[in-house]
């Protein structure tokens, strides 16, 4: 069996296999000499049971092969296909960012010492007009071509953000899927090794696009979980129904949740026989009055 794919499980006892100390339960990383655990550990790229450390541009990496990974935190383990091939996309994308950088500062300096070159030249020969345009622009060849390297890798460098950030999200929605609870920003930020702030930015863009829940605690702390996870909701009371005369008929009313309960009298209510009658007495009593004028 290759090396690289026997399985490193703890001592029987729970314990590190090299040093025999404790080892985190969530991780499965021992917290002496830091050794990784079980197939939660296991790279998906290389498939070598190993930690990851952090990186400067791809958060965190293997320590074996170097390509992007996410800490396993408490989840199982790293067997989303999905995943893993997004962070195989943002190693790419990092690798041609860095290519294209060191092309970019090599055409740079390239393109200056041609341009001067070629100053220099002209400035001493003094050729044609048309000759020195000419010369100086294959001069410019170099400067343009560095333009355009440095533009490519700075395109690079946003699809490798864009497909961590997927990545990691990802992985956060599958954990919380995992504990079927709600959890903190700050204890997220533990189990992806990244800061609070980036760790909320990531959080607030999963709960603005409605793929995970977020509700505040009695303490007034926010906590995240998996949308499959209970939530207490606010509900509309019942409807109530108004007594009110038989001729009337029944008047049902709903009332909003911000409004309070109104008690209404039958004498709230009036009836249409007594309005019409109303109106005719008040449309006889004006007819007599302009009777009743010179």
């Amino acid at each position: 069996m290759p090396v690289s794919l026997i399985p490193y499980n703890p001592n029987p006892d729970g314990s590190c296999r090299n040093c025999r100390s404790a080892l985190n339960p969530e991780t499965w990383l021992c917290v002496r000499c830091g050794t990784a655990h079980g197939e939660k550990n296991r790279c998906p790229h290389c498939r070598t049971v190993a930690r990851t450390v952090p990186h400067t541009a791809l958060w965190h990496r293997c320590s074996v092969c170097g390509k992007p990974r996410v800490p396993p935190g408490p989840s199982a383990g790293t067997n989303n296909p999905t995943v893993n091939q997004t962070l195989l996309q943002a190693g790419q994308s990092n690798r041609a960012a860095t290519i294209l950088k060191l092309l970019s500062y090599s055409l740079f300096g390239l393109g200056t010492f041609t341009e001067i070159g070629t100053l220099l030249f002209l400035w001493v020969s003094e050729p044609q007009r048309l000759t020195s345009l000419i010369a100086l622009a294959f001069a410019s060849l170099p400067l343009l071509l560095a333009i355009f390297a440095r533009f490519s890798a700075s395109q690079s460098v946003r699809q490798r953000d864009k497909a961590l950030l997927f990545a990691y999200s990802e992985h956060v929605i599958g954990t919380l899927e995992q504990l079927d609870r709600s959890v903190e920003a700050k204890q997220i930020a533990g189990w992806l090794g990244l800061s609070v702030p980036t760790t909320e930015t990531l959080l607030t863009k999963l709960n603005t696009d409605d793929r995970m829940r977020s509700d505040i605690t009695d303490e007034g702390e926010v906590v995240y979980g998996a949308l499959g996870t209970a939530r207490v909701r606010l509900e509309s009371p019942p409807p109530t129904r108004v007594a009110v005369p038989s001729n009337a008929g029944p008047v049902e009313t709903h009332t909003s949740t911000a409004a309070s309960d109104v008690a209404l009298t039958p004498s709230d209510v009036s009836e249409p026989n007594d309005l019409v009658d109303a109106e005719f007495e008040e449309a006889d009593s004006s007819a007599s009055k302009r009777q009743q004028r010179p």
